[in-house]
């Protein structure tokens, strides 16, 4: 919404004429107008005003990238006759780039076209099916009127009636098994009747309903009481995860500052993901830092207090709660220590020692101003450290060193490889270098401009190969083509010097068609261009074509 927002913003300043960015007309008028409705407005300003300001930059540049696109399709539907644009057409070009419809609709205006808006409409509804799919069945309300007491935070396992059984679900009076919600996975297990069981895949909610999709044998019948049993291995591995994870947005904050905010998380068996406000990659260091905080914390064995306090005590005691979420009177608060305190409805650890230790393996965006964080815990982390120290030693082994040597010999290893690459280039050059004056001799003329097309030396690299062509070129002040063979591959230069461009030769253009002959492709400038092929065998009829190209 407050995309949508500041993109009409941006619209209607530029149409207005005022050329002031918006973030600087409208934060004040936010602040004065909500500002003691919302004081967290006032609070992140600095957040939300950074925010704006990015959101407008990449708005521009959205702009830019779709006027480039609805051109050509202006031009097109011009040339073609045509009085309006598809529908779909528009949609795309709203969807895939972000390009406003009502923008679009007034430049098309302005040329004297027009959109079909029922095709429009019908583009929208068919992606928002698509994309809605994966919905499901499940968000049907199959369980209207049941209501499943949990139990799950003091036990794994409890009695229990069977409320309601639906093919594959089950819905229990009361359940030992926690349902997929704020990030954490849903349990599994068992359930245990007298004449039947079945095996719980996943537990998920529907309203007040715990709904348990299961794998029944035997026979299961609705009242009939059973054994719920959570398959508490997973269980605590799950919570290792999710306790980490309120350490790690915890450690973040302190590390990268507090703008940091989730966005979104997921806790899985001695696995997270943790989605987070920040407006920039996340160095190395800065990771590391996170890292060894989170450990320390862990090591530290802080206890894990968990309380139900009303919403305000919460906020007064400094709880973390997430901006724009929806909260009811009560509320759960996890205290790990003096070092992390969240709003949170999941399962935690007794003490933060039993997450046993936390590795970062990745870090990256995933969408504007918002990076990814995946991290292990428990034995998933420490498989982790197995398989990287035994890539260490596999490594050690590679180069003939003690893996406690590995970095120092791997340097000397590189400073060899980047010299003698530095020899073979210099060899390269003086073999090349004695070809010029055999190339140079097969010169002709084609239209005005001067020409040669040979094989250069074989196994020449790229940079020989682009020195051998800058070097004929400059003598022969016109268009060089050269190819040079290596194994089963062939890589193609063409080097065009000013007079020649000037005359219409276009390097690019003659080494995209000489690449395709030999099964390859490429491109470039009209003054110089590279490309590969694949099949040797087809490099001296690609030659014999390239006087026609040029």
């Amino acid at each position: 919404m407050l995309r949508r927002f500041i993109r009409r913003a941006y619209l209607n300043g530029r149409s207005l004429g005022l050329d002031k960015p918006f973030l600087h007309r409208i934060v004040p008028v936010v602040e004065q107008g909500y500002g003691a409705v919302y004081p967290e407005l006032v609070q992140r300003r600095a957040l939300i005003s950074d925010l704006i300001l990015r959101e407008e930059e990449r708005f521009g540049v959205t702009i830019e990238s779709g006027m480039n696109r609805l051109e050509d399709l202006i031009d097109d539907a011009k040339k073609k006759g045509q009085k309006s644009l598809s529908g779909a057409e528009v949609f795309s070009l709203y969807s895939s780039q972000g390009f406003p419809p009502e923008l679009t609709a007034d430049i098309l205006a302005d040329n004297g076209l027009s959109y079909d808006a029922n095709e429009f409409e019908a583009a929208s509804q068919s992606h928002s099916k698509i994309s809605g799919s994966a919905v499901g069945e499940y968000q049907k309300r199959e369980f209207a009127g049941l209501e499943t007491e949990f139990v799950g935070y003091s036990t794994t396992q409890s009695e229990a009636k069977i409320a309601a059984i639906r093919e594959n679900k089950i819905v229990l009076d009361k359940s030992p098994f926690y349902a997929q919600s704020g990030g954490q996975s849903g349990d599994t297990g068992e359930i245990v009747g007298q004449s039947g069981r079945a095996r719980v895949l996943d537990t998920k909610k529907e309203g007040k309903t715990w709904v348990h999709f299961v794998e029944i044998e035997g026979d299961l019948k609705e009242g009939e009481t059973v054994s719920a049993m959570v398959d508490a291995t997973r269980r605590r591995a799950i919570e290792r995860a999710h306790s980490s994870t309120h350490l790690l947005h915890a450690a973040l904050r302190q590390h990268l500052g507090k703008h940091v905010e989730q966005r979104g998380s997921l806790v899985e068996g001695d696995r997270l993901r943790f989605d987070f406000v920040h407006f920039a990659p996340v160095s190395s260091e800065e990771l590391e830092r996170v890292e060894k905080t989170v450990n320390e914390e862990i090591l530290a064995s802080l206890p894990v207090e968990i309380a139900e306090n009303t919403l305000a005590e919460a906020k007064s005691m400094g709880a973390m709660a997430l901006f724009g979420e929806k909260y009811g009177e009560t509320v759960r608060t996890v205290k790990m220590g003096d070092f992390s305190l969240e709003l949170c409805g999941g399962t935690h650890l007794p003490t933060t020692s039993a997450a046993g230790l936390l590795r970062i393996v990745s870090e990256g965006g995933v969408a504007a101003n918002i990076r990814r964080v995946q991290a292990l815990t428990g034995a998933a982390a420490l498989e982790y450290d197995r398989e990287q120290a035994q890539k260490l030693r596999d490594i050690a082994r590679e180069i003939g060193a003690k893996p406690e040597n590995a970095l120092a010999a791997a340097q000397k290893l590189g400073s060899r490889v980047r010299e003698l690459e530095k020899q073979l280039a210099q060899m390269q050059r003086k073999m090349s270098g004695g070809a010029e004056d055999e190339i140079l001799a097969g010169a002709s003329e084609v239209k005005g401009i001067k020409f040669v097309a040979s094989r250069a030396p074989e196994g020449l690299s790229n940079d020989a190969l682009r020195d051998l062509a800058d070097k004929l070129a400059q003598k022969l002040d016109g268009v060089v083509v050269l190819a040079s063979e290596s194994g089963s591959t062939v890589m193609w230069a063409v080097k065009a010097s000013k007079g020649a461009v000037e005359k219409g030769a276009h390097a690019g253009n003659i080494v995209k068609s000489l690449a395709q002959i030999t099964g390859g492709g490429g491109g470039g400038r009209p003054d110089f261009a590279q490309a590969g092929g694949k099949d040797v065998s087809k490099i001296d009829e690609a030659l014999g074509q390239a006087a026609g190209l040029v």
